[in-house]
């Protein structure tokens, strides 16, 4: 069985073999995870859904693909092997072909969920950037307002209180001036004088 699961898979797939359910979940501890695990239901020590079952549960090995494989051919064992994590479910015996095409799909779809999560954390970094960049943004605005308010509040402050002098003195001459252009002149100082201050 191994022997023609191995002629299946190459030379496309590269495949190791355990020959228990604890030999498994010792090699998939220590080593390099695989890209996906075939799994028989029937192992010695451990059986195949449980074994699955260790794997769900390890957050290192909890997104590996399972395939399981038996040549039980009671009702249960698909559903069994599909509630314990498994991703999909061959009965024995194995056809070479639908195997090569059920990993080689399982593979394309994890493929596609790591692309489909590297550009998720892409987004994630460059929405973290750009919101990083439009509160600088908001912070140097309101700084300059309040930089404008500021500079307009000492400018007026500045205006005013000359312009206060003006005004009095206007209105001190006003009362002493008799001669009619002169009155006239004054007047047009003092219309300056206000729209200034206005």
């Amino acid at each position: 069985s191994i022997q023609i699961m191995a002629r299946a898979l190459a030379p496309d797939f590269t495949a190791e073999f355990a020959l228990s359910g604890q030999e498994a979940l010792t090699r998939l501890r220590e080593g390099e995870p695989p890209d996906l695990v075939l799994l028989d239901v029937l192992m010695p020590e451990i059986d195949g859904f449980a074994v699955c079952r260790h794997m769900k549960a390890d957050p290192r090995t909890r997104e590996l693909p399972v395939i399981c494989m038996t040549a039980n051919s009671d009702l249960d064992s698909e559903s069994n092997a599909l509630l314990a994590g498994a991703a999909d479910f061959i009965p024995k015996p194995v056809n070479p072909k639908a195997l090569r095409l059920r990993v080689g799909l399982q593979i394309l779809l994890r493929q596609r969920e790591r692309a489909l999560r590297r550009l998720n954390a892409d987004l994630e970094h460059r929405v973290a950037e750009r919101t990083a960049d439009l509160r600088l943004a908001l912070q140097q605005a309101e700084a300059a307002s309040r930089a404008k308010s500021q500079f307009l509040a000492n400018i007026s402050h500045e205006i005013r209180t000359p312009m206060n002098a003006i005004m009095g003195f206007c209105h001190l001459l006003g009362l002493e001036l008799t001669a009619p252009r002169q009155i006239d002149r004054l007047a047009k100082i003092k219309e300056a004088a206000s729209q200034l201050l206005g």
